[in-house]
């Protein structure tokens, strides 16, 4: 009977543990939190400049061979450092010419980013840098 008892609390200790175990894997405090929960908080400006001239090649369903696809749902489950590491290198690439690249300037005009464009991107992806590494 002892024997019973003590297997039975084992396997109690043993349930109740695990479950603290979940509960701490799926809380983490680097994870991104934005206002809307399900979605990545980015101002209509920057939207509106991403899907003219970035989303063609960089977008889920872009055609481009964008070696780095962009997805606004998948944000908000980036790690700090890794969503830090993608806004820096979008305001490299920008601020050196490398985005949108000239080749694919030459068949799409229309898709070259203006000075403000270009300030508005580089401008929120490095605002935004700095205040997720606070």
């Amino acid at each position: 009977m002892k024997k019973k008892l003590l297997f039975l609390f084992s396997i109690a200790i043993a349930t109740i543990l695990m479950s603290f175990a979940t509960i701490q894997k799926s809380y983490s405090p680097d994870k991104v939190q934005t206002p809307e929960g399900n979605g990545f908080n980015i101002p209509d400006n920057v939207k509106s400049v991403l899907d003219k001239s970035c989303l063609n090649c960089h977008g889920i369903d872009g055609k481009g061979k964008a070696k780095i696809k962009w997805n606004y749902g998948k944000m908000p489950s980036y790690s700090k450092s890794k969503l830090i590491s993608k806004l820096s290198k979008i305001e490299d690439k920008i601020n050196n010419g490398k985005m949108p690249p000239p080749r694919f300037l030459k068949k799409h005009p229309d898709n070259r980013l203006s000075h403000e464009e270009k300030e508005t991107l580089t401008s929120w992806a490095s605002g935004l840098a700095t205040d997720l590494s606070k």
